[in-house]
């Protein structure tokens, strides 16, 4: 059963994905619910037609998110406020790039050296990012994303993946203002209680 925690950020990945896309532009191919054709296939054990990719199920796409992406890459051992975004982004750029920009978090705050991306999420990685916040990660997520459209080191010159831009970058903000969000509802609650406790006081 998945725990309800990792449902709803399932349920919010699925959201975000969106239903069947088959741009030619797309390096992904053809993909429902952000599950790409090859992974479909691999989940079915024989390759997957692009109908079928368009008539998957959504059931199929959620198992497929908890098993092969959340259990798979171990998400729960990272600091809980990291895990939502490794997750969406194990999703959007495979576990290997995930662990790179979260590794490379870690050395811009001095935390791990450059020799040491190399993708794989392990114990010393692990420790390494236990201080970071998420906002050391979407940092180092935006250079991933601006490294994916510039053709060379020219800031004018882009490439066809320019047109992904805009909602690459809503996505990464989008965990700003749920980070927000979260910020001003504790905030809220702090207050609501704080002030229960006076008014339990007040009226003994």
């Amino acid at each position: 059963m998945i725990p309800e925690k990792v449902m709803a950020i399932i349920e919010e990945t699925v959201q975000t994905e969106g239903g069947f896309v088959n741009d030619p532009l797309d390096s992904g191919g053809a993909t429902n619910f952000g599950i790409t054709q090859k992974t479909f296939s691999d989940f079915i054990g024989r390759s997957a037609t692009t109908d079928e990719i368009e008539n998957m199920a959504l059931d199929a796409a959620v198992e497929i998110y908890f098993e092969n992406f959340w259990k798979k890459n171990k998400v729960e051992r990272l600091p809980e406020p990291l895990q939502h975004h490794q997750f969406d982004a194990i999703v959007q750029h495979g576990p290997r790039n995930a662990g790179r920009i979260v590794q490379q978090s870690a050395v811009n705050r001095r935390r791990l050296k450059p020799e040491e991306v190399d993708g794989i999420v392990g114990s010393g990685t692990l420790a390494a990012i236990q201080p970071l916040t998420l906002t050391h990660v979407l940092i180092e997520r935006v250079m991933f994303y601006a490294n994916l459209i510039f053709d060379g080191s020219s800031y004018l010159k882009r490439n066809n993946q320019v047109r992904f831009l805009v909602g690459w970058m809503t996505r990464a903000f989008e965990f700003i203002r749920r980070d927000e969000r979260a910020k001003v509802l504790a905030e809220i609650e702090a207050e609501a209680k704080a002030k229960a406790e006076e008014e339990a006081r007040y009226g003994e």
